[in-house]
């Protein structure tokens, strides 16, 4: 079952989880069809990063910027290229 739109609240209390969530959530974007719920996923890329849990993770920024880049809606898809310039 989903919830549109997500409970964006919660992306705070995965992202301070850290690293221990970065697997699911690559698999979970990867699998994602909808480009709107993948911005939403990217936000918690960005919340993490904020907090210092991908410093140093250039493979985590390369995959996420390969998914971004293949986004087919333009206003998606710079919502998600500005996710990952913060």
């Amino acid at each position: 079952m989903t919830r549109e739109p997500p409970e964006m609240g919660l992306a705070y209390d995965i992202a301070a989880a850290g690293n221990n969530n970065v697997p699911f959530l690559l698999q979970r974007l990867k699998a994602e069809k909808r480009e709107s719920m993948q911005v939403h996923l990217l936000f918690v890329f960005d919340l993490m990063a904020a907090q210092g849990h991908l410093k140093g993770r250039q493979d985590i920024l390369d995959e996420l910027s390969a998914i971004v880049s293949a986004m087919k809606f333009a206003p998606i898809r710079e919502r998600g290229q500005n996710e990952l310039r913060k």
